[in-house]
């Protein structure tokens, strides 16, 4: 099979995915009972006591979802009358895939790459107990939804975007399954 040539950014993007994963897996070998994710950073600025939940659902929305294992952000993507798309973030700072993208926007940690592939429809009151978080602009938003086009009919990629996601996967034995 032959492979096409993909953009030299698309291929770095994708390595320094797998740089973290690798790191990341090392690490959880090495101090198993650690959740080194959950750990207190000195960086981040803390919450002094819980909210209540947001059920004010937008589209745009970037939430924290309850009821999950470890925590999960996730942008809305578009209502579905009782039903919300949603974006899940990636806990990587790079996208893996072509079907992630490295979004051109400062939020902070666990913020960074949407993973578009990973989309998936919430209901309105499993969405309702999550919390807000901040607002997206409507051009990221675009964004997301172009490589959701792209990665979904193939429609083709806005020139600017390529440079923001990672290669293709085409083996069943890649490393990013």
């Amino acid at each position: 099979m032959i492979k096409p040539v993909l953009p030299r950014r698309q291929r770095e993007n994708s390595a320094r995915f797998c740089e973290d994963f690798i790191l990341r897996q090392q690490m959880r070998a090495e101090y198993p009972n650690d959740s080194y994710e959950q750990n207190d950073f000195p960086c981040v600025e803390k919450v002094s006591a819980p909210r209540a939940w947001d059920s004010d659902i937008k589209v745009g929305d970037i939430r924290v979802l309850s009821q999950t294992a470890e925590t999960q952000y996730v942008v809305v993507l578009e209502r579905r009358d009782w039903n919300y798309l949603v974006v899940p973030f990636s806990p990587f700072s790079e996208p893996a895939t072509d079907g992630e993208l490295k979004l051109n926007w400062v939020g902070g940690l666990y913020l960074e790459v949407a993973q578009v592939w990973n989309a998936r429809t919430i209901n309105f009151l499993q969405l309702a107990k999550s919390w807000f978080v901040a607002e997206l602009p409507e051009r990221v938003m675009d964004e997301i939804r172009a490589v959701r086009a792209n990665y979904l009919l193939g429609d083709p990629l806005p020139e600017n975007l390529l440079d923001r996601i990672g290669a293709p996967i085409f083996a069943s034995d890649d490393p990013r399954i």
